[in-house]
């Protein structure tokens, strides 16, 4: 079902799998990923296993993975495309925007993705700012902040957009973007 799936993708996409029974086998693997590049798809988060992984990391095609696992699929099961899906236990939907890095994986609906990008920016610049204090050695302000209040690592944002740590454990180490 994931042919189907890539032929639905378009130029920009992020392509999200979920697989309707846990399952570990490595569903995608270098063929589909030249697939996906060829359709200018950005990367792959999938909650399944992947295989090929030497030449995904070669052709630089991003992944996030629950494994990684050389048994292939069959492809006698049809699927669906362009639905709700839960995915390393957050529910994404088609058009949400996925925003994903070396630290994890973070689902935005797409009704806020403005706000979130502008609060993002403005995280960004803040840990800019205490950067530059902790390089010298300013740590007074900092960890006043810290200690009154802020939320822990891992929690939900005060908009709700869920923080998908798990997938940052599970994900495979594919190169930097």
């Amino acid at each position: 079902m994931l042919h189907a799936a890539i032929e639905v993708c378009r130029r920009g996409d992020v392509l999200v799998v979920a697989t309707t029974s846990p399952c570990e086998d490595g569903y995608f693997g270098d063929l589909l990923a030249t697939s996906c590049v060829a359709r200018g798809v950005k990367g792959l988060i999938i909650d399944a296993g992947v295989r090929d992984v030497a030449i995904l990391t070669q052709m630089g095609f991003p992944v996030w993975s629950k494994t990684i696992y050389a048994q292939g699929t069959v492809k006698a099961t049809l699927g669906s495309v362009n639905v709700p899906v839960i995915c390393a236990g957050a529910r994404v939907k088609p058009g949400d925007a996925i925003i994903a890095d070396d630290d994890g994986v973070v689902v935005v609906r797409r009704a806020q993705a403005d706000e979130v990008a502008k609060a993002a920016g403005l995280r960004m610049a803040n840990e800019e700012e205490k950067r530059k204090r902790l390089q010298a050695a300013n740590w007074g302000s900092i960890s006043t902040r810290c200690a009154s209040g802020s939320r822990p690592w891992g929690s939900n944002t005060a908009d709700g957009t869920r923080i998908v740590n798990r997938c940052q454990a599970a994900r495979q180490p594919l190169p930097a973007h």
